[in-house]
């Protein structure tokens, strides 16, 4: 009979959803604050202490992981379109899936003392050093991670753009940096924000005053069209000198839909 202690449970969890969370928004390259994070992983470690309640049912038990998940995913990254919280949620799922036979593997080949699964929960038996120790560790790697991706040629932070086009229209979308971006309007020189026509939806852009820019990609010379906001702040600071929202009808790869140049970060 294995003996389980309720406060390493809630350690161990609140320190595997921490980094969970930081993997996912590495890889998703979310905008998300790591304080945010924390409080998701306080809420999804009390959320282990399901384990007390003597209920056998699949059904209710999966029902309760989805819950537990919506609002762990909620809390660490706040709100977003349908779509992109729902491979967010099913990303955090998949991979607390994985982490779960990875266990059960070690469990069955090895068989560890200490190291179980209950009511679909890790736990593991470290003492607070080992745990401290490997907090640490996690925590230098993860900074070390963030150093060197900063150092690449695209730089995977996301900015919030909001753009204001009248007296009663705002719309906020999220723009990732790309160091290898340096589009801007022929005439004025001023920066553009590549965005995808779906992120403009509700902004009235009449043709008059659309500019007409000439890009180079990798299949040869193009050209869009861009408009030049009324205001526009990045992460909620005004960008007094502006810039032009070019609007992109190919589709953007990753999971932000618009991308900057750094014209656009030291203009602030």
């Amino acid at each position: 009979m294995e003996t389980l202690y309720l406060d390493t449970l809630i350690c161990v969890n609140l320190f595997i959803d921490y980094i969970l969370l930081c993997i996912i928004r590495l890889i998703l390259h979310i905008n998300a604050k790591l304080k945010n994070l924390l409080f998701a992983s306080v809420f999804g470690s009390l959320t282990t202490l399901w384990v007390l309640i003597p209920i056998q049912s699949v059904f209710i038990s999966a029902l309760y992981k989805i819950a537990t998940t919506i609002f762990i995913v909620l809390i660490a990254y706040g709100k977003c379109d349908f779509r992109k919280f729902t491979i967010r949620c099913l990303m955090f799922m998949a991979i607390s899936m994985i982490l779960s036979v990875i266990v059960t593997a070690i469990n069955l080949l090895y068989k560890p003392t200490g190291v179980f699964i209950y009511n679909d929960q890790i736990y593991i038996d470290v003492s607070p050093i080992s745990l401290i120790i490997s907090t640490i560790i996690a925590y230098i790697i993860i900074s070390m991670y963030q150093k060197l991706s900063s150092k690449n040629k695209l730089n995977c932070r996301i900015y919030s753009v909001t753009i204001s086009q009248g007296s009663d229209t705002n719309i906020t979308f999220e723009s990732a940096l790309d160091t290898g971006c340096n589009l801007s309007e022929p005439f004025s020189s001023l920066p553009v924000i590549l965005t995808e026509k779906d992120l403009l939806k509700g902004i009235d852009i009449t043709k008059d005053k659309l500019r007409i820019i000439p890009c180079s990609t990798v299949a040869g010379t193009d050209i869009i069209y861009a408009f030049k906001p009324d205001k526009i702040q990045i992460d909620g600071k005004a960008l007094h000198k502006g810039c032009y929202i070019g609007i992109c009808s190919n589709k953007i790869n990753g999971e932000v839909k618009s991308i900057m140049g750094p014209q656009i970060t030291e203009a602030l």
